[in-house]
């Protein structure tokens, strides 16, 4: 293969490698926040990346009409589980930024101390947790983030 050729076949690879929960855990964490992100805009979502150091525990801002939507991306290990902590810091860090919504998505799982805790929340700011299961699913364009 010529060197264009082969770039080219790299990319639509990795392309590919993104539509799958195994390719997703492969992506740098800052990776995996832009793919959340085009989910997002896939579903006529504004999304404004914020994720890395000092992020207020917001990786992305997506708004759509009246809704702001608060996300915290997760890449994790297969066995790795998002805790009860992170969803309550995420939580708290939706309400100070007036969103009404706020989505954890991991490519790990959801611990059921995290799961627990957000079926407990009263009404207000709705919290949706997105474990791998689901993560692979919106990868896959098999499921959206929310009407």
């Amino acid at each position: 293969l010529s060197a264009a050729a082969f770039k080219l076949h790299r990319a639509i690879g990795r392309q590919r490698a993104k539509r799958t929960l195994a390719g997703l855990r492969t992506l740098h964490p800052a990776e995996f926040e832009g793919e959340v992100g085009r989910w997002l805009r896939r579903e006529g979502w504004s999304v404004e990346l914020r994720g890395g150091t000092g992020d207020g525990g917001i990786d992305l801002v997506a708004k759509r009409g009246a809704e702001t939507l608060a996300v915290q991306c997760k890449r994790y290990t297969e066995t790795a589980a998002v805790s009860a902590a992170q969803v309550r810091d995420l939580y708290g860090a939706a309400v100070a930024s007036g969103s009404t919504r706020a989505a954890l998505m991991t490519t790990g799982r959801v611990s059921r101390a995290a799961a627990a805790w957000c079926e407990a929340l009263p009404s207000g700011v709705r919290m949706h947790l997105f474990d791998a299961e689901a993560v692979g699913e919106l990868a896959a364009g098999q499921r959206r983030i929310g009407a």
